[in-house]
């Protein structure tokens, strides 16, 4: 009998909860895979907002000063000098981006190793936000999902509603439509009839 899996790409998320850092409900190789998935992720945020700032500041580009002054500075720099620059300061990038996502990562799991399971996480983070920004930043984002599928429940059993066995050769769009405006009625201020004169 299979059992359902969770991928190993978001097993990581897990970490953002202050009160389940330990990940109690993970074996070893599902820790192991999603510590490093964690400590990636956190990379990739500073990397690109390091990126973004060199971009922004015009760092890389030499003024007239900076440059030697001989014959062929006049051209600028050969392409494989721009090449190799650009990819050394690349790779310098990411490497200093994943060393401090490591120590980001280590001093946010010192620090929630005490957080009680009743701890409230907002208010946690809240408070902790200046402390781990780039972590903070990923919780901002995966934390913020709804855990309901309410919303899309209602949708389906409004098409239900709509597409009955005798209404069985609607065509897509016009199931769209009639549920679009089934759940929007009350926000148009509009009676059907006016909204078929429209339509």
């Amino acid at each position: 009998q299979k059992k359902w899996k969770v991928s190993d790409d978001i097993l990581w998320i897990g970490y953002l909860d202050p009160r389940q850092t330990d990940m109690l409900h993970l074996k070893d190789d599902e820790k192991i895979a999603a510590k490093a998935y964690f400590i990636t992720q956190v990379s990739k945020l500073i990397n690109e907002s390091r990126s973004s700032e060199l971009v922004s500041h015009g760092e890389g580009s030499d003024s007239d000063s900076e440059k030697d002054l001989n014959l062929f500075s006049i051209f600028g720099p050969s392409k494989r000098q721009r090449v190799s620059h650009a990819n050394g300061t690349e790779r310098d990038i990411a490497n200093d981006a994943l060393r401090c996502a490591e120590n980001e990562v280590q001093s946010y799991l010192l620090a929630t190793k005490g957080v009680s399971r009743k701890t409230d996480i907002f208010a946690w983070w809240n408070k902790s936000k200046t402390s781990f920004p780039n972590i903070a930043t990923l919780a901002r984002k995966w934390l913020s999902c709804p855990a309901t599928s309410v919303a899309s429940e209602r949708v389906f059993s409004s098409c239900g509603l709509v597409q009955t066995a005798k209404r069985s050769r609607l065509l897509g769009r016009n199931i769209r439509n009639q549920v679009m405006i089934h759940k929007n009625l009350s926000s148009l201020n509009m009676s059907i009839e006016e909204i078929v004169a429209e339509w």
